[in-house]
């Protein structure tokens, strides 16, 4: 029954996995264990509902405040021990519906002790190493390169770099936000910008208007009665009251620091960074540069490697069709023209590795993705008769005995592929077939999903929701 239950849940929450949520399942089981006995799997899924939003909810708001922290979760590394401390301190946040903010204060000081490690093993780069920094973040480091090779991109980044700096929109931003268009900042200076929330929120003509120095000024906010949004600023020596009440439009900024720890701070568009991040997100679109490459570059100068080779993977797990649902990973790779496929061969084999979905064409048996196909051809489409939200369609089979017979037509008398076992064997060895097939496929384990096709049917699933929800909050 509670694997019911869990797949249940899967089904209904395709975000979920069984692995990397552990600490959900185990904790709904433990609070809802009398309502799976009594109701059973699919209404004790209705009734956790609402726990499993909140659990969501809590988990996106915790990696966000560790990343404000520092945390880097687009580096694998950061990403497992935020995930970590996640599965440490999720249980009590689904049993006793504790404060997710208070979780993550509890670890603050263990994230600050792990960053402050890993930027002491770390040592500081200059201009010229920062190159090789940046295309770290690439997989180029998975690929061997000839001298030859080495040379030619040595000299394509020289041009680049120096090339770039010639852009018109590089040369106006200079010259507006440091003061003249040959005019450059250290590492360390744009590293203090990018920290500074007047850069984050204030445009270059209130800074011009106010006196503020674009570099080497400090801010942060201060709280004044009626007032939502003020900065007390160094040198000016004075708090500044800025924006409106509105919601700002704002995006995160990508900029990767002295340490190499990947910072992303929401800026709002007309700031200054707002500006910087747009530049930098025009440059990437014609040249084979990041968007921290191509700020780096416009604050500071100096040499940026353009990639020659970079990946990405994305894996889908319990990816939703109707009411089924399959798991699949892909690869993408952007190669420069000049690489030879051998080079293009060690990246894709090398993240391949990295793939979670475990479809494959590889099943133990060619019999099985035969039957696989041969039942999937075979089956009827049940679809929801009302297109809401919550309505799902299923596969409906014909008869397994009907099934066999039609197989075992297509092979003479004797042939390997027939099921010939006696009695209702036979059915079940190619149910089992199918399965296998299915599992192959899907990457999932076969089970038979329930058809929702009316209104009334969602209706009265929500309205139960609610009672027991009602329920619970009066007890």
């Amino acid at each position: 029954m509670l694997n019911d239950f869990k797949r249940e849940l899967l089904e209904r929450h395709p975000t979920l996995d069984l692995e990397a949520d552990a600490s959900l399942f185990e904790g709904l089981c433990e609070k809802y264990g009398r309502t799976l006995q009594k109701q059973g799997p699919l209404a004790t899924a209705e009734v956790a509902a609402m726990d499993v939003e909140r659990y969501l909810d809590s988990k996106a708001v915790f990696l966000r405040e560790l990343s404000s922290y520092g945390l880097d979760m687009d580096d694998t590394t950061d990403r497992g021990l935020a995930l970590e401390l996640w599965v440490e301190r999720s249980y009590p946040l689904i049993v006793d519906n504790q404060d997710v903010y208070h979780a993550a204060q509890e670890v603050q000081r263990e994230v600050e002790r792990y960053l402050l490690g890993k930027e002491s093993a770390s040592p500081v780069p200059d201009a010229t190493a920062l190159a090789s920094r940046f295309s770290q973040e690439s997989i180029e480091s998975l690929v061997t390169y000839t001298q030859k090779q080495l040379d030619f991109l040595q000299a394509f980044s020289e041009f680049l770099s120096r090339a770039l700096q010639l852009d018109r929109g590089v040369l106006k931003f200079r010259r507006d936000i440091l003061g003249d268009s040959e005019n450059t900042i250290s590492q360390e200076e744009a590293d203090d910008l990018i920290r500074s929330p007047a850069a984050r929120c204030l445009p270059i003509d209130f800074f011009n208007e106010a006196g503020i120095p674009v570099v080497g000024h400090s801010a942060r906010f201060v709280s004044r009665e009626g007032v939502s949004r003020s900065l007390y600023i160094e040198p000016l020596g004075k708090t500044v009251t800025f924006g409106s009440d509105e919601p700002q439009e704002q995006f995160p900024f990508r900029w990767l620091t002295r340490e190499g720890r990947l910072e992303r701070p929401l800026v709002d568009q007309s700031s200054i960074l707002g500006r910087l991040g747009k530049l930098s997100e025009d440059l990437t679109k014609q040249h084979p540069i990041t968007v921290e490459e191509a700020s780096y570059l416009i604050l500071c100068g100096g040499v940026i490697r353009p990639r020659s080779i970079s990946g990405r993977i994305e894996n889908y797990n319990f990816a939703p069709a109707g009411a089924h649902t399959y798991n699949h990973s892909t690869i993408m790779l952007t190669v420069a023209s000049w690489m030879s496929p051998e080079q293009v061969r060690q990246a894709y084999a090398k993240l391949r590795r990295q793939a979670t979905a475990n479809n494959t064409y590889r099943s133990r048996s060619d019999r099985n993705i035969a039957v696989f196909r041969f039942v999937i051809e075979r089956a009827a489409l049940q679809v929801p008769r009302d297109l809401v939200i919550g309505t799902r369609g299923i596969f409906r089979f014909p008869p397994w005995r009907q099934l066999v017979k039609e197989w075992n037509k297509q092979y003479p008398s004797g042939h390997r592929q027939r099921f010939d076992q006696p009695g209702t064997t036979a059915e079940k060895m190619f149910r089992n077939a199918f399965a296998a097939g299915y599992r192959a496929v899907t990457g999932l384990k076969y089970y038979a999903p329930k058809a929702l096709t009316t209104k009334e049917a969602i209706d009265s699933i929500m309205e139960k929701v609610k009672t027991r929800t009602e329920a619970r909050s009066n007890g």
